[in-house]
């Protein structure tokens, strides 16, 4: 069974927090996908406000590590 990793990118605990956001008010009645578009303009904002090229780097040296792979760590 695989478990949830962790993202290791900067901003990585701002992107998890307009996603449970966004979950948080579609439980609430929000409408779903309004919900997630919400929270998709504040990952584009958080992106652009670290870079999008340095998130693309280092989303690709996090995928290289072992943390990013299945199995126990």
């Amino acid at each position: 069974m695989a478990g949830q990793h962790e993202l290791g990118i900067p901003g990585a605990r701002e992107y998890m927090e307009a996603l449970d956001q966004a979950i948080t008010s579609a439980y609430a009645g929000t409408d779903p996908q309004t919900a997630l578009d919400e929270a998709a303009a504040k990952w584009d904002e958080i992106t652009e406000r670290l870079g999008r090229d340095a998130q693309k780097d280092a989303y690709a040296t996090w995928l290289q590590s072992p943390w990013a792979q299945p199995g126990p760590k």
